[in-house]
């Protein structure tokens, strides 16, 4: 995500999608219902309020074809196996044995390491063989991904993706600039706390605490 750092010290700004603006979505329908009543109003924080308003309705129409891309679209994530698991033996007394998978190059490390604890025992010769396995193994998922991200790019996936993530960063900054405006009366005041309260989700009380914080002018 761009903005990862930014939204990582906003305490009132969760950034995973759907949730990226904090709203539930009865908050999201509950203010966009009373849209109406905001967009007669003048005032800065009612162009604001109306700015986000429809900022919101961009991100979720632009997640809803996401969605609805991924549902067609059935990518299963990019992954090599790298062992097997004896989990005990059937009636006849053959083998049950469950595959290791791992997704990343790291994970591969990680799941080679009882491999070469054991190799170690048995000399060099058996430690260059695992050495050689994890380079094939590396290799194997290296290629998975790029497979994957081609097979994303083609359905439309990738740029579905790239269009929720900017979709979502303008409307993050317009909330923002709801939060962060100068009030000049009570009137504004009462403008954005109702529309704030109708947002509901896990920021609302505390970006509510905070426009009566500034506009009392309290430091938060």
């Amino acid at each position: 995500m761009s903005n990862d750092a930014t939204r990582a010290n906003a305490q009132a700004m969760p950034t995973t999608r759907r949730t990226a603006l904090a709203l539930t979505g009865a908050g999201l329908a509950a203010a966009l219902s009373g849209f109406a009543a905001y967009a007669a109003m003048p005032s800065t924080i009612a162009a604001k309020i109306r700015a986000h308003a429809a900022a919101c309705r961009a991100e979720e129409d632009a997640t809803d074809e996401l969605e609805r891309l991924e549902a067609a679209n059935p990518i299963p994530p990019a992954k090599v196996r790298y062992a097997y698991l004896l989990c005990g033996r059937d009636d006849e007394g053959n083998d049950i044995r469950e595959p290791l998978y791992a997704n990343t190059e790291e994970a591969i490390d990680r799941g080679l390491e009882p491999e070469r604890r054991v190799a170690h025992l048995f000399g060099p010769r058996d430690g260059a063989r695992i050495e050689a396995k994890k380079e094939r193994l590396v290799a194997e998922l290296r290629e998975a991904r790029a497979a994957r991200r081609a097979a994303l790019d083609a359905c439309g996936i990738t740029a579905a993706c790239e269009n929720v993530e900017r979709l979502s960063d303008i409307a993050y900054e317009a909330r923002r600039a709801v939060i962060e405006h100068q009030f000049t009366s009570m009137g504004e005041l009462r403008q954005a706390v109702r529309y704030i309260a109708e947002l509901r989700g896990e920021a609302a009380e505390y970006e509510i605490y905070t426009l009566a914080c500034a506009f009392a002018g309290v430091e938060v």
